[in-house]
């Protein structure tokens, strides 16, 4: 979804003469620099609505990553069976409609979602760990929402910059998932709206935030578990939004961090998704000029 609202305001209007390569790496190279007010803006953020960060035990175990990843094939399997009995004739994904889509999509997150949560009780400080249980005292939904708007020149900027390496290399400018949340909004804005902005962000908070960043991060360091968790997440989420997605998931891995509140990541993710859906919206509302 991260690129997705770019392209619909480009198509508004077919008039509009698209800037030049140079003029738009210009543009992401200065939304870029001025991404880096996240810098002093998270240390502003920390001290003023957070209180100091206590210890976590390193709780999850190298063979849950095994057991998170057969979790995840399980869960793919049991979509495709649904596919196969529900559509055996179906030959795109489309067909079926973004709902129902959206839905096997959750579906098929869930079952390594479960594993991870079934770990978390599982382990001593698991759910510790998970971002289930408060460690932080403070305002940590403030904080998110805060840093995750200081943030956004970084995650735009990606997002242009994203756009013009799409145009050179020939690759898509738009995730697939995001057209069909076009194309479906007008019919169930509400369903996809619980689905794009509640559920699906929070097994991939679970999965992303709460298992593999805290793996990594307890086993090798903070750096190192933002930057393998981050670019996990933007791989699943395709090229065509991998650079925007990495920065959100930065952004995340901070929020997630600092808090050790999985609901605080949560909450960032699905502003996010809900502002970009939000906005997909109103933008298919407004008549297309030739």
């Amino acid at each position: 979804m991260a690129s997705c609202v770019a392209c619909c305001i480009l198509q508004q209007d077919a008039a509009v003469l698209e800037p030049s390569p140079a003029i738009q790496v210009l543009f992401a190279l200065l939304l870029l620099v001025g991404g880096l007010v996240i810098i002093p803006a998270r240390r502003f953020l920390t001290r003023e609505l957070l209180d100091r960060e206590p210890p976590t035990r390193s709780a999850f175990l190298w063979i849950d990553l095994a057991g998170t990843l057969l979790a995840f094939l399980v869960g793919q399997l049991l979509v495709a069976g649904v596919l196969d009995h529900f559509y055996p004739d179906l030959e795109d994904l489309s067909e079926i409609g973004t709902v129902n889509l959206l839905g096997l999509t959750a579906a098929g997150f869930f079952v390594p979602a479960a594993y991870v949560v079934f770990a978390a009780f599982s382990r001593a400080g698991g759910l510790e760990q998970l971002g289930l249980k408060s460690l932080t005292p403070g305002y940590r939904l403030p904080f998110g929402g805060l840093l995750y708007l200081a943030g956004l020149p970084m995650f735009l900027g990606l997002g242009a910059l994203s756009a013009v390496l799409m145009e050179w290399l020939g690759g898509p400018t738009e995730q697939g998932v995001a057209v069909l949340i076009r194309e479906g909004l007008a019919d169930t804005p509400w369903s996809i709206a619980f689905f794009a902005v509640l559920v699906v962000p929070l097994f991939e908070e679970i999965l992303f935030r709460g298992f593999l960043l805290e793996l990594v991060t307890a086993k090798f360091g903070r750096v190192q578990g933002i930057l393998v968790s981050s670019l996990a997440f933007a791989v699943a989420h395709g090229a065509a939004a991998a650079l925007p997605i990495f920065g959100l998931a930065i952004i995340l891995a901070l929020v997630k961090l600092r808090t050790r509140s999985l609901a605080a990541a949560w909450f960032v993710h699905a502003l996010h998704n809900g502002g970009t859906t939000f906005l997909i919206w109103i933008l298919t509302l407004i008549p297309v000029t030739s």
